[in-house]
């Protein structure tokens, strides 16, 4: 045992390999629905702290997924 994530999950290390890990992943915080919504309005116009009132996220949440899908694109030639 060597602490826990910010999320309160507890961690472990293994005392032979000292890898560390997490034998339980806690669900997802925010629905699919709620991030697709959150890329739609940013890709619609709105900047990253007027989507987040919306929605009722932080801004840096929004800047995350944003980035997690320009991630995701094809590369352009």
């Amino acid at each position: 045992m060597i602490g826990f994530t910010k999320a309160g999950s507890q961690r472990y290390r293994c005392y032979v390999c000292k890898y560390s890990y997490t034998p339980t992943k806690k669900p997802q915080r925010y629905s699919q629905a709620i991030r697709q919504k959150v890329i739609q309005l940013y890709i619609d116009g709105a900047g990253l702290r007027r989507t987040a009132r919306q929605v009722g996220v932080h801004h840096q949440t929004v800047a995350n997924w944003a980035k997690e899908q320009s991630e995701q694109l094809p590369e352009v030639p």
